[in-house]
C-alpha cells in the first residue's frame, strides 16, 4: 500500500504526537505541512470536515482526528504495541486520552499558550486572565500527575498512546515563561516526561523550531 502521509503543521502538538507514534512503530511516512493545498481550503475540508489537523492519508484511506489516527498507526502496522494487552490498562489509556483532548488541550493551547505567545491573532491575556488560566493549567497538571499513579507511564508498565499524546503538550507547557511554576513539585509528571524525552521517537519527531 502507498506511503503514509501525515498532513499538518509540524508545530501542532497533535501532529507531533502522530509523527511520534509512527516513529515508535517504524512506519515510513511523509509529512505534508499543507504544501499540496491550503489550510482550511475546500481541499482541506474534503479530508477533515472541520478543517483541523492532523489528517492521515494511506493510499485511498483517509482518517482525521488524532486519537483515531494514533489507534490506526498502532493497530494497522507491525511494530511494538502501543496499547496494553490488559483491558483495564487499555481503558485507563483511553481515559487519559479523553482527559487530555477534552479538558486539558482546550485550556492549555487556545486558552493559554497561543494568546500568551501572540500566535494566531489571539488577543493577549490581561493579568487577571493569566492568573486564572494558569490556575486551571496547574489543576490539569495535578490530574495528569495522579494518573501516573506512581509509575513511569500513564497506562500500564510501558509506553502507550496516552504518553505519546501527552509528551508534546507537556513539552510546550515547560517552554512557557511560567511553565516551571505550573508543574512544580509534581514528581510523577516530571519523571514521566523525562522518560518520554529520552526516546528516539520524541527526538526524531520534534519540530525544528523547538
Amino acid at each position: 500500500m502507498s506511503t503514509v502521509t501525515i498532513v499538518g503543521a509540524p508545530m501542532s502538538s497533535y501532529v507531533w504526537a502522530c509523527r511520534m507514534a509512527a516513529a515508535e512503530k517504524g512506519v515510513d511516512y511523509t509529512l505534508d505541512p499543507f504544501s499540496s493545498f491550503s489550510f482550511r481550503s475546500e481541499a482541506h475540508r474534503a479530508l477533515h470536515p472541520y478543517a483541523r489537523m492532523p489528517v492521515l492519508r494511506h493510499g485511498e484511506r483517509v482518517l482525521c482526528e488524532t486519537v483515531a489516527i494514533l489507534c490506526y498507526l498502532d493497530e494497522g502496522f507491525d511494530g511494538p504495541p502501543l496499547q496494553s494487552a490488559d483491558a483495564y490498562e487499555r481503558a485507563r489509556m483511553h481515559q487519559a486520552l479523553s482527559i487530555i483532548c477534552d479538558y486539558v488541550y482546550p485550556d492549555m493551547v487556545p486558552g493559554w499558550i497561543l494568546p500568551t505567545l501572540g500566535i494566531g491573532g489571539r488577543p493577549p491575556l490581561d493579568a487577571a486572565a493569566q492568573a486564572e488560566i494558569k490556575g486551571a493549567i496547574r489543576d490539569h497538571m495535578q490530574v495528569i500527575d495522579r494518573l501516573y499513579d506512581g509509575r513511569s507511564y500513564l497506562a500500564g508498565d510501558g509506553i502507550s498512546l496516552a504518553d505519546i499524546l501527552w509528551a508534546p503538550l507537556m513539552s510546550y507547557a515547560l517552554m512557557m515563561p511560567d511553565g516551571d511554576e505550573v508543574v512544580a513539585d509534581l514528581g510523577s509528571l516530571l519523571d514521566g516526561h523525562a522518560q518520554m524525552r529520552g526516546r528516539d521517537s520524541f527526538q526524531a519527531s520534534m519540530p525544528p523550531e523547538t
